[in-house]
């Protein structure tokens, strides 16, 4: 469920917002600095050469163990987030061919994808230039939507053909979601839907490898109730980027919170040093992934804005209240989860190139779109959801 704050969309804003923010990208686009390039191609390089004698057994093996079996590659982009919603495509191929051999070209996604047998190799990403060919298929994700399907995946034999576009069924349809030229991706809600080929899936699966364990060093134990939240967000744990709220919002969020949930405790997670005071435990930056698992999956209710533990919460079962601001609540969210986006500005994310990415296209010091959803419209929706479970 979507809900925009404040409730009545004032288009004359929303239409402005847009219109100015396209304008941005085409100045920004031509103001790119050939030296800024430059070192980004000589540190490109750097990296690749590193990645190659780093993983210069397994590309021996790319190269000569060939079987009588389907050779199949993912190259896996962003963070943590996205390997988990991109697990249930990599589980779909695993089906979809009795005999396959999968290889992931993004060495952080070990921690997600570690149980699925079929995986064999987890290589840098960059290595994927010299080993393409000899794949019989290779999967690019999060898959945009405004590539065509010989972008998307690399095809070697025509007999693949048919079984790939069973996975990417109907994906067309959704460009009319987008403008021309737009570079947001289209994330595994959409994906699903384009799979089946309808437009009333529920939502997608998510699942995590995780093992139960006891949570008393934590100081959780089974008698208490308990919600989660995460500020901040990805590998910084800060709140830099446009896609976090301010610490004040979240300051006050906790002291309503506080107030009206006597009996319940509010816990910490993610990977933020900054401690806030309403907080009954703080576990942030002191859980392994297992650990956060299983903290996330016996909580009531997880608070965040778009980010991993979202993700993590949906995939263990657990129903989230979400802050969106520059990412699109409708193709990131999931339905079950309490999606709160603002009606003046939102979905700006990814439609501008690296450079520009980490502030507010429109110029503010924080978005618009973040600023504009108040503390107390999103306890109202905490609260009014764990009275539900009463």
């Amino acid at each position: 469920m979507i809900y925009k704050y404040p409730q009545l969309e004032n288009d004359d804003v929303f239409n402005k917002n847009q219109i100015k923010i396209r304008e941005i990208i085409v100045e920004q686009n031509k103001s790119r600095e050939s030296v800024k390039l430059r070192n980004r191609a000589l540190k490109k390089l750097e990296h690749f050469t590193k990645s190659v004698f780093r993983s210069f057994f397994k590309l021996v093996a790319v190269f000569l163990l060939r079987k009588n079996v389907t050779y199949v590659a993912f190259t896996i982009n962003g963070g943590l987030g996205d390997m988990i919603r991109e697990r249930s495509v990599v589980t779909e191929i695993t089906k979809m061919f009795p005999k396959v051999v999968i290889d992931i070209y993004n060495k952080k996604a070990y921690s997600v994808l570690r149980d699925i047998k079929n995986i064999r190799f987890f290589i840098d990403v960059d290595l994927i230039v010299l080993t393409k060919k000899r794949y019989d298929i290779v999967f690019t994700l999060p898959l945009s939507y405004q590539a065509k399907v010989q972008n998307l995946v690399h095809v070697k034999y025509d007999s693949y053909k048919l079984e790939v576009n069973r996975v990417l069924k109907n994906l067309g349809d959704y460009n009319k979601c987008f403008t021309l030229n737009s570079k947001v991706k289209l994330h595994y809600v959409s994906m699903q839907k384009a799979k089946a080929g309808v437009d009333n899936v529920k939502d997608v699966s998510l699942s995590i490898y995780h093992k139960k364990m006891n949570l008393e060093k934590f100081g959780i134990t089974k008698n208490i109730k308990y919600i989660t939240f995460q500020y901040g967000f990805g590998g910084r744990g800060n709140n830099d980027d446009p896609k976090c709220w301010r610490v004040e919002y979240w300051e006050k969020l906790l002291h309503i919170l506080k107030g009206k949930l006597k009996n319940t405790k509010i816990i910490q997670v993610g990977i933020s040093d900054y401690h806030f005071q309403e907080v009954d435990i703080n576990a942030a930056k002191k859980t392994s992934l297992n650990e956060l698992c299983n903290i996330l999956k016996s909580s009531l209710l997880h608070i965040d804005i778009d980010g991993a533990c979202t993700h993590i919460a949906k995939a263990v079962g657990t129903k989230s209240v979400v802050i969106f601001g520059p990412t699109d609540a409708q193709y990131i969210g999931y339905q079950e989860n309490i999606n709160i986006t603002s009606s003046l500005c939102r979905s700006c994310y990814c439609i501008t190139d690296n450079d520009y990415w980490g502030k507010c296209l429109l110029g503010y010091d924080k978005s618009l779109c973040m600023d504009s959803i108040a503390p107390e419209f999103v306890a109202e929706k905490a609260v009014e959801y764990l009275k539900s479970l009463e």
